[in-house]
């Protein structure tokens, strides 16, 4: 069912992020995802902070663009509703969608603790604007903004 979970949100994640094709791979990824019990994260990712059930780590090349990451999910403590949205949610920020908020409970990007297993319209929104070709690494807030300017 994890695997599936993966399968499925890459298919989506693919429909949604343009250029950029996903797919999995048995070797020479530059995203790696673990299932494995929590306590052995930092076993596989030095900079794991402890208690959390899922987790990514990203490294950049001199662009500033995401180059390679690694993906960490909890195999023990977690039902197969938590395992799916954490899967979703960290592949998801691994990709360039780094913090959560807690303006949004029907977001995968809530900072609360849920089991949403789908994108919500504002996530998909979200990711399609990050993956936009006029949006380059290292911009900033009026950068962006300056690419959509507000409509009335």
């Amino acid at each position: 069912a994890d695997l599936q979970t993966l399968d499925q949100v890459v298919s989506e994640l693919n429909s949604m992020v343009g250029e950029i094709n996903l797919e999995l791979v048995d070797e020479g990824a530059n995203l790696e995802v673990y299932f494995f019990p929590e306590s052995q994260f930092s076993d596989i990712e030095p900079t794991y902070v402890p208690t959390n059930l899922g987790f990514f780590r990203v490294w950049f090349n001199g662009q500033g663009a995401i180059q390679q990451g690694r993906v960490l999910i909890a195999a023990d403590g977690t039902t197969q509703a938590e395992r799916t949205h954490l899967i979703r949610e960290e592949l998801t920020q691994s990709l360039g969608l780094f913090k959560d908020s807690w303006e949004h409970s029907d977001s995968i990007f809530y900072e609360g603790w849920t089991t949403i297993d789908k994108y919500g319209p504002l996530d998909e929104a979200t990711i399609r604007l990050l993956y936009q070709p006029q949006m380059e690494p290292g911009m900033n807030r009026s950068q962006v903004r300056s690419l959509y300017p507000p409509t009335d």
